[in-house]
């Protein structure tokens, strides 16, 4: 239901006589009221820290607590609840690359409280155990640095604080390997992987935070150049942590190397830049074409982005996440498809109510598409951050909510009318569907069969919907998504993942995940000399590395040691 209003608003927008804000508000996009959540507050007041997904959980990983002195420590969220976990080093702004290995890389960070010297720590995370090592160091101290995993496993590191920058590699061993000098000194830079064994690197401020006159970008493969776009437009600068990856929107599997980044220009005007990645060249730089401005007031109060793009690359979706002086947060929505055929982004504005009990952090995507904000600092500054954590809910989209002109409101009230006549029909239809699902599963009670059902050491015991998308092998489409199975079993979205989160205890997407990695197994104890790849497509994976690094997030081990457990000869 939600969706088609939805593509309502969205087809509005689009249209000369589409929903547009009132001038007063400041903004020439649709305004959609923000749904929003408050999660269990973190156990430690934190900011300066990274928050990424890693096995399937959402982590917040080091950063500065009350008195801005670093904490050893991270989180997870699991069960409702954030679980505290000891960290080897302290790591206060530093790098954070999750790999795919399914293992988060962590290094250097503030070395003192106050924000003063950096460190040479290393670290890596394993969300398999809950636990990290302690693995070398840089090949020099860093704060504020970036990187990019290539296809070797190496990654590309670059970027410093008040310090020396220069290119090095991690290798996997214990110690980094410096590459070669920089042109340009940069605090928080992009380094974003171009090719399977390329990268660029380029940023928008020196070491010392001062704005670099020119850009030039570096390579790690090839001569340095400067793009022409960059000398009228340069990427805004980034308050809150930054991690490259964030910004991806092309398909490394198919050898495309795609970016979003925000940029703004001389006269304070914001957009979107795209990046291409390009074997000669290093990369393209271009403007991504909009429906409209990014806006920057609403309602008389400025709004200010202190954190860059993040993409869904699966709904093809970017969200700009901002806030203003009133404690209002906002999320611009990009629909970036029809911008990379060269017609406009279809905009919407979500705003929220005033929260001045949220704080500020890096934003990140759940793999469910909402947004979560952990921790972070408000107007009070880096010595007392903040425990709240918040949930911006843009998995579905709301009704738009913004004013109206005159020749529009003919066309509200007709759609008001389809969409209530639309809801109840719906409603109809979906008791009656319930009850037929009732009766089918009753009247199935599938048989266990090894081919199909979890092993009994599986985490998932379901029933119902669960039992019906297993039995039916729904899970082998590497393409499934929510929406599919709502179409295949004639059912709501929402009531999908609320049927299988009660009867599993794990949301749809883990549930998936787990009836793959079951019937992996399955596989493997059947045709242990399989190829890993052709297993991958079977169960349901989109490649051999997203399977590789699933299986041993649920299981602990890779498929060959799982295979050896089980006395696979």
């Amino acid at each position: 239901m939600r969706s088609l209003i939805l593509c309502i608003a969205l087809a509005l927008s689009m249209s000369a006589q589409g929903i547009v804000a009132a001038d007063s508000l400041g903004v020439s996009c649709p305004v959609v009221e923000m749904e929003m959540e408050r999660l269990a507050d973190l156990n430690i007041p934190r900011t300066g820290h990274a928050t990424v997904v890693a096995g399937g959980e959402v982590v917040v990983i080091g950063g500065h607590t009350s008195g801005f002195v670093p904490t050893p420590t991270a989180e997870r969220y699991s069960d409702g609840a954030w679980q505290v976990m000891p960290m080897v080093y302290a790591h206060d702004q530093s790098l954070v690359v999750p790999l795919r290995s399914g293992r988060v890389l962590i290094a250097g960070g503030h070395e003192q409280p106050l924000g003063i010297g950096q460190t040479f720590a290393l670290e890596l995370y394993d969300p398999a155990s809950h636990t990290f090592e302690g693995y070398g160091c840089l090949d020099r101290k860093r704060v504020f640095a970036e990187g990019a995993e290539l296809d070797s496993g190496q990654v590309v590191i670059s970027g410093n604080w008040y310090e020396g920058d220069g290119i090095e590699l991690f290798n996997g061993g214990r110690q980094c390997q410096r590459v070669s000098d920089v042109t340009q000194q940069r605090t928080k830079p992009y380094v974003l992987r171009t090719a399977a064994d390329d990268a660029i690197i380029f940023g928008c401020l020196d070491i010392h935070g001062q704005p670099l006159d020119t850009i030039i970008v570096d390579r790690l493969r090839g001569e340095r150049f400067s793009p022409p776009l960059l000398q009228t437009w340069r990427p805004c600068h980034i308050y809150t942590q930054h991690h490259s990856y964030n910004n991806f929107i092309g398909d490394e599997t198919a050898g495309c190397y795609d970016y979003l980044i925000s940029t703004e220009n001389d006269s304070g005007e914001r957009t979107l830049m795209r990046i291409t990645g390009n074997r000669l060249e290093g990369a393209v730089f271009s403007l991504l074409p909009l429906s409209a401005p990014i806006p920057q007031v609403y309602d008389g109060d400025s709004i200010s982005y202190p954190s860059d793009v993040i993409a869904d690359c699966r709904t093809q979706r970017a969200f700009l996440v901002g806030k203003d002086t009133s404690s209002r947060f906002y999320v611009v929505e990009f629909h970036y498809a029809p911008a990379l055929e060269g017609s406009p982004a279809p905009m919407t504005l979500y705003v929220s109510e005033p929260m001045p009990e949220a704080g500020y952090s890096q934003p990140v995507l759940t793999p469910q598409g909402d947004i979560i904000m952990a921790g972070g600092t408000t107007t009070e500054g880096n010595f007392t951050p903040r425990t709240s954590v918040f949930l911006f809910r843009m998995a579905e989209g709301l009704v738009a909510v913004s004013e109206t002109n005159d020749n529009t409101v003919g066309l509200i009230i007709g759609l008001i009318v389809v969409v209530v006549i639309v809801a109840l029909t719906s409603l109809l239809l979906v008791r009656r569907r319930k009850a037929q699902v009732q009766a089918l599963v009753q009247a199935c009670s599938p048989e266990p069969s090894s081919a199909i059902n979890p092993q009994p050491s599986s985490p998932v015991v379901a029933t119902s919907i669960a039992d019906i998308i297993r039995s039916r092998r729904l899970f082998c489409r590497s393409t499934l998504k929510l929406a599919d199975l709502a179409a295949d079993l004639d059912m709501p979205a929402r009531a999908i993942s609320e049927a299988v989160k009660e009867e599993t205890g794990i949301t749809v997407t883990q549930f998936i995940n787990t009836c793959r990695i079951d019937y992996a197994k399955q596989l493997l104890l059947q045709r242990p000399a399989m190829k890993l790849s052709d297993l991958a497509a079977e169960v349901g994976f989109a490649n051999e590395s997203t399977f590789y690094r699933t299986f041993k997030a649920i299981t602990g081990l890779t498929p060959k040691d799982w295979l050896a457990d089980n006395d696979v000869k």
